[in-house]
């Protein structure tokens, strides 16, 4: 196990699902359906308790570093490229351009040639 790497929302959100499901399941503790609230309500207690994930350590996914408000990308984990690009058409015939699929994947596949 390597630290947290949950988010401090979704710590709150899991212990509070977690504890939702486990008293789910306490009604109903010898029953298949008992057990699995009981399973997966302790599985939300123990990411929202400890701040660790092991989906997420698996995956590589850190939700715990600081999200700038501009962007949904961790800080430090890509690349912010800003340009402005100027379409001298109508924007109904834009739409209507884009809103044809066939349209918008034979300009795709031509572009990536």
């Amino acid at each position: 196990m390597g630290g947290q790497n949950v988010h401090e929302g979704e710590r709150w959100a899991s212990a509070l699902a977690g504890g939702g499901l486990l008293a789910a399941g306490l009604t109903r503790p010898f029953s298949l359906r008992g057990l699995l609230l009981l399973a997966g309500g302790g599985a939300l207690l123990y990411r929202g308790m400890t701040g660790y994930c092991h989906l997420y350590g698996t995956l590589g996914v850190n939700t715990r570093e600081a999200y700038r408000p501009e962007t949904a990308v961790p800080h430090g984990r890509g690349q912010k490229v800003e340009t402005v690009v100027t379409v001298n058409r109508p924007a109904a015939e834009l739409y209507r351009f884009w809103r044809r699929l066939e349209t918008y994947l034979r300009s795709w596949i031509n572009s990536s040639r």
